[in-house]
């Protein structure tokens, strides 16, 4: 009677262990297969992001407002991250930083070296639409023979086409402007203050168009 016993209880316990075994290998293949699908998921959003949030390697084109004209290169250094050159002509009228000497009117050339973060705002099956924020400076000298040198901020709107390699661009950039040069007073110095350097309001609104290179 005793060894019939013993041989259920052992019979029990073995069947009892074989479930559990069973159910642990269940439960470590469902997990590993949850973790596949997760790393899965995971990487294909992360994919998706970088591929649809940068809209094209670099765009050469021009750029155009009622103050400047001239051409323009934009570059894509990151999914999120781009920079802009533009060599422009410009008439600019502007005021004194302290309001107390009226208006102002100069030509200038110069270049403008900006980075902007950049991130989809809308996409359609026919153009995406992406916003942009950032600054940096601009170089040249204006007509009379001063230096010029000013520092921007940068803000607006990009356009980008997808069956077609262009994009339209609309910024604006207001920043602080300086003239400047190695003498006493400036150059042209009836038409401006007596200060050197004199400083001023600058800014720009411009449209850009631009072939992209994809």
């Amino acid at each position: 009677m005793m060894k019939k016993t013993a041989i259920s209880v052992m019979l029990f316990i073995s069947i009892i262990a074989l479930q559990a075994q069973n159910g642990l290998v269940n439960f470590n293949s469902l997990n590993k297969e949850s973790h596949n699908f997760r790393s899965l998921g995971s990487n294909s959003l992360t994919s998706s992001l970088q591929t649809k949030n940068k809209p094209y390697k670099m765009s050469i084109g021009g750029v155009v407002s009622a103050i400047g004209i001239g051409p323009s290169y934009k570059a894509f250094l990151g999914d999120f991250l781009a920079f802009q050159t533009d060599l422009l002509w410009k008439t600019l009228f502007t005021f004194d930083n302290d309001l107390l000497s009226g208006a102002n009117l100069f030509s200038s050339v110069e270049l403008y070296l900006n980075v902007m973060c950049q991130n989809r705002l809308k996409e359609t099956k026919k153009a995406e639409l992406f916003w942009f924020m950032g600054g940096g400076i601009s170089l040249g000298y204006e007509t009379s023979g001063n230096g010029k040198f000013g520092v921007n901020a940068l803000m607006g709107l990009e356009y980008v086409f997808v069956n077609t390699p262009f994009s339209f661009q609309m910024d604006i950039r207001p920043g602080y402007g300086m003239l400047f040069n190695s003498g006493k007073e400036l150059k042209g110095a009836h038409l401006y203050p007596s200060k050197n350097p004199w400083s001023f309001f600058d800014w720009m609104i411009g449209f850009g168009f631009r072939y992209a290179f994809k």
